[in-house]
Formats: C-alpha cells, structure tokens, sequence
C-alpha cells in the first residue's frame, strides 16, 4: 500500500512537472539584451549622446522611445534615428515597442 501512495505522488509530481509552463529560451535572451546598458553596443557617439540626454541606461529604454521623442531631442537628427534603428533592428528591436508583451510568467 505504502508502494502504491509512491508511486501515486510520484505520478502527479511527473504530471505537474509537464503541465509546468516550460521556459522561453527566446523570451530570456531578449529580456537580457533589454536589461544592458545601451552604451555596451555600437551606437554612434552623437547617439550615445541624445539617448543619455533623454534618459536611457537600458536597451529597454531606448527600444521604448517612439521616433518622435528622438526628433524633438536637442542635436538628434534623422541621421541619428536612422542609425537607433538601424542598430535596434540588427538586435530585433524597434523603436516604440510594446515591452510588456515580451513578459512571460516563466522568465524569471
């Protein structure tokens, strides 16, 4: 009988184990690149620039900017945007991106 509660509890441990939500490999490596410092990838000194002046520590938060805020920054011209996106994009961000869609309960 003892055998038979065992093998029960170990039944349901194999069952909730592939019922669990499985991770997203994809979904982690995208919220580490959001979480890096913006200044660690290749962005032109004028953008470095323009995006520390608004704000920007992360690459969350430059891929959170709407193209508009880069056009109404002081010295940020459409060179310079085209270059946010350009190196954005090379990462598979864009500018004005809904980053809480990214989240998953299964990232931690």
């Amino acid at each position: 009988n003892a055998s038979l509660i065992q093998q029960l509890n170990e039944y349901k441990a194999n069952m909730a184990a592939q019922t669990a939500t499985p991770s997203i490999p994809e979904n982690e490596a995208k919220i580490k690149l959001l979480g890096s410092n913006f200044e660690e990838f290749a962005f032109s000194v004028r953008a470095t620039n323009v995006l520390r002046g608004l704000g920007c520590v992360t690459m969350a938060d430059v891929a959170c900017l709407k193209k508009a805020d880069l056009m109404n920054a002081k010295l940020c011209g459409k060179k310079t945007v085209e270059d946010i996106e350009k190196l954005l994009a090379e990462h598979g961000l864009s500018l004005g991106s809904k980053l809480q869609l990214l989240m998953h309960p299964s990232v931690k």
